[in-house]
């Protein structure tokens, strides 16, 4: 678990992670914000809450893999110099073959990029989040299969 930690400043290569989780990892109150690359991966069981800020030059939030829980977090100004493919691996979040996640009531904002979402996710659920002054979609479900979008809100 890593809990009530702040994490600035760190380069990360081009799809490397500045925190990077595996199976059964939680976590909560973190602030990862104005480092390269991708702010957190996970694989598996990541139960993130609370505040999660950003300006993070690629994206805030990958994942991958099955039954994890994304709640409460706010991630913004991701990919803000606009040096990644928004269509690539940019913006908010990318969740990538991932199943049974439910991502709820985070707060996704001034990405440049598209808000939540991405490709290839089976039996996801949208709820309850804000999304507002993307660059592209506020919840992009691409080529995938089950999805429940619902309650969400977006300026």
């Amino acid at each position: 678990m890593i809990r009530n930690l702040e994490i600035t400043a760190y380069t990360a290569q081009v799809q490397q992670n500045t925190v990077q989780l595996g199976d059964g990892s939680t976590i909560e109150n973190c602030s990862i914000h104005h480092c390269a690359g991708p702010g957190a991966w996970f694989w598996q069981q990541l139960h993130s809450s609370q505040q999660y800020h950003s300006y993070l030059e690629q994206q805030g939030i990958g994942a991958g893999g099955d039954a994890s829980l994304v709640e409460g977090n706010e991630i913004s100004f991701c990919n803000y110099n606009r040096q990644y493919d928004p269509g690539f691996s940019a913006g908010g979040t990318k969740f990538w073959a991932s199943t049974n996640y439910i991502i709820r009531n985070n707060y996704v904002h001034d990405n440049q990029g598209p808000a939540v979402g991405r490709c290839n996710n089976d039996n996801i659920t949208y709820e309850g989040n804000i999304v507002i002054n993307n660059a592209q979609s506020g919840i992009f479900h691409e080529i995938g299969w089950k999805a429940t979008i619902r309650c969400n809100m977006r300026a």
